[in-house]
């Protein structure tokens, strides 16, 4: 990709499209089932705004992904569909290494083969299996946790970069 990939806070103004990413990029997982309504899934992500760092990753001015982070926990982590496998992830996901100060740990549907191979291409590994009982999905999922290399440095990725 030639367009140069921007990470930043999220906006107070950015909710809709937030939510429309959120919401598109979960329309791809196709074993997820309809929980919720597109009003519904927008107050979700209000309430994100209010309790989590949000990173959005925005390219030529477009935001196309974002991250949720809180604390040493990944909460949430999508690439718009049309933008997905261009850079965006891999750059949000760095800068939440980062700002975990060395562990970070996330919820991956398994069935969400895509997911699970990018986070373990980025060094996560499994720590729990559930049979989903817990989860509002009823769907089995993995816990992954990433800790900085041992001796390993975690430095600030740049504010924005090209995939």
């Amino acid at each position: 990709m030639d367009a140069k990939i921007s990470i930043r806070p999220v906006q107070p103004h950015e909710t809709v499209v937030v939510a429309a990413i959120f919401s598109a990029a979960r329309e791809q997982l196709r074993f997820l089932p309809r929980l919720h309504s597109p009003d519904e899934e927008r107050e979700f992500i209000s309430a994100c705004f209010r309790t989590e760092q949000i990173l959005v990753a925005a390219t030529g001015g477009t935001v196309c992904g974002f991250a949720a982070c809180h604390g040493d926990w990944l909460n949430h982590l999508y690439v718009h569909p049309d933008k997905q496998g261009q850079g965006c992830g891999d750059l949000l996901l760095a800068r939440c290494k980062v700002v975990s100060q060395g562990i970070l740990q996330l919820w991956c549907f398994a069935s969400n083969r895509r997911a699970r191979q990018f986070y373990e291409r980025r060094g996560f590994t499994i720590a729990e299996l559930t049979d989903g009982s817990r989860n509002e999905e009823r769907l089995p999922d993995i816990r992954y946790v990433w800790r900085t290399p041992p001796g390993g440095a975690m430095t600030s990725p740049p504010a924005s970069g090209t995939a």
